[in-house]
């Protein structure tokens, strides 16, 4: 990755059975420092198991690189689904100069 350049880290989706829910909130617990990340809706065409392809929403960690170096950057997901502990993620990025 190069400065300038904006990578999507991850994305977060939600079904239940072959019913999509609304996308996953997130939430950064930690920002990166040589660049910038952004939770970002949107909606997508997804192919799940046993499922004819479903139109979901989902959630993005988008990071954009400003400066060459290794950045940090960590998050966690909260799903609807009843009983589910919230995910915590992270991301190591190595920006080349």
């Amino acid at each position: 990755m190069a400065p300038g350049e904006s990578r999507v880290l991850a994305e977060y989706h939600e079904l239940r059975g072959c019913q999509p829910l609304a996308a996953p909130h997130l939430q950064l617990t930690r920002r990166p420092a040589l660049g910038s990340a952004t939770v970002m809706r949107a909606e997508t065409t997804l192919a799940a198991a046993g499922c004819a392809p479903l139109r979901v929403s989902v959630t993005r960690v988008v990071y954009r690189a400003a400066q060459p170096g290794e950045d940090e950057i960590a998050w966690t997901v909260r799903y609807q689904g009843r009983g589910r502990a919230p995910q915590h993620e992270a991301a190591r990025i190595r920006v080349q100069p």
